[in-house]
Parts: C-alpha cells; sequence; structure tokens
C-alpha cells in the first residue's frame, strides 16, 4: 500500500466531492466544522508548487514539521539534516 501527498490538482472532481461529503457527515456527527475545500479557485496552470506528489516517506517530514509547530508556535521551520532521522 502507497501514499501520495499532492497539492493543486483535483483529477476526479465527483470523487473529492463524494469523498469529502463522506469526511463532512463524520465531522458533522462529531459536532465539528465541516471542511470547505476551494475547488474552483485553484487553477492547475497557476500552480506555485514546484512538486506536485510527495512519496510517503516525506510523511516523516510533514509529521515533524507539524509537532514542531504545535510544540513551539514561535518555532521557525528548517530543513532536518541530511544525516537525521525524521522519523
Amino acid at each position: 500500500m502507497g501514499l501520495a501527498i499532492e497539492v493543486g490538482g483535483f483529477g476526479d472532481e465527483d470523487f473529492l466531492v463524494e469523498q469529502l461529503g463522506q469526511a463532512n457527515q463524520v465531522l458533522r456527527e462529531l459536532g465539528l466544522p465541516e471542511h470547505v475545500e476551494a475547488m474552483d479557485s485553484a487553477d492547475p496552470e497557476l500552480s506555485r508548487a514546484e512538486m506536485d506528489s510527495f512519496p510517503y516517506s516525506f510523511l516523516h517530514h510533514l509529521r515533524r514539521l507539524y509537532a514542531r509547530c504545535v510544540a513551539s508556535p514561535e518555532w521557525k521551520p528548517t530543513p532536518t539534516p541530511d544525516d537525521e532521522d525524521p522519523g
């Protein structure tokens, strides 16, 4: 099984709308605010992202970034050193 983290592309919008509908149903049941996706504002031709997909191994970097931002909101992100395991 794999995971690809993507930005700036919707591909199959019908599938996305269906999946967001299911996610929003769960959020409503939990008393949480719904997610609103800005689907019409994202123009793939105008994307500023240099990459639009990331391998599963990059998920550890994202987790590390999130954890540090939550633990220390004043912390400024820096790249993980090449010799350090982000996990």
